[in-house]
């Protein structure tokens, strides 16, 4: 297995890509120790799992949030998911906006841009 040095990527960047628009979930796993890297580094390399090295000993999972969690769990480490979820409705009556298509304005029903779980 080849060694490949990881560009550390800063929280600020990953929060930055986790609000744009059809970013897939972002599972942040906190205070990696170089021992836990390691055997980490061999889960990912066996399950081909796509992720950034984040300042200060965290890990990024893209688009892998269960078992990003799963990891968090057995390390017992925190862990965070971002993602970006936004619906919305309009305010007058749902049968007339769909008969006529217009609106007056929206409610917003569910904004999930920074959900996070932590373990």
């Amino acid at each position: 297995m080849e060694n490949k040095a990881l560009e550390n990527v800063s929280l600020q960047e990953v929060i930055s890509y986790s609000k744009q628009k059809e970013s897939p979930r972002i599972t942040v796993v906190d205070s990696i120790t170089d021992e836990e890297m390691q055997e980490i580094g061999e889960l990912i390399s066996r399950l081909k799992l796509l992720f950034l090295c984040v300042a200060e000993n965290r890990i990024a999972f893209i688009n892998n949030k269960d078992v990003a969690l799963k990891i968090a769990k057995d390390f017992h480490k925190k862990s965070q998911v971002m993602y970006y979820d936004f619906a919305q409705r309009p305010m007058s009556n749902l049968a007339i906006y769909a008969m006529t298509g217009y609106t007056s304005g929206w409610i917003t029903l569910r904004d999930n841009r920074l959900y996070s779980k932590s373990l």
